[in-house]
């Protein structure tokens, strides 16, 4: 799982006590959620919107959680981000 992954795992289970908890929130199955964490680019639009506004993510945040992997691979090609 990537570092970004467990840091969203984590804060989904700090302010909601379990996945299963998060998961009911976000009306996505602990299956779904567990693949995404597992998959960051497997996330659809509505999802991450569904993370942010339930986690109440700022737009700070938002890479952290689930763009760190995808800017850190693109700054080592070269990439200008």
């Amino acid at each position: 799982m990537p570092e970004e992954s467990k840091k969203l795992l984590f804060r989904m289970k700090a302010q909601f006590g379990s996945l299963a908890a998060f998961s009911e929130a976000s009306g996505m199955s602990v299956s779904t959620i567990k693949r995404r964490l597992d998959n960051p680019s497997d996330w659809n639009v509505g999802e991450i919107d569904k993370v942010i506004e339930l986690l109440e993510l700022t737009p700070n945040d938002i890479s952290s959680y689930f763009f760190a992997s995808t800017l850190t691979q693109a700054q080592a090609a070269g990439v200008d981000v």
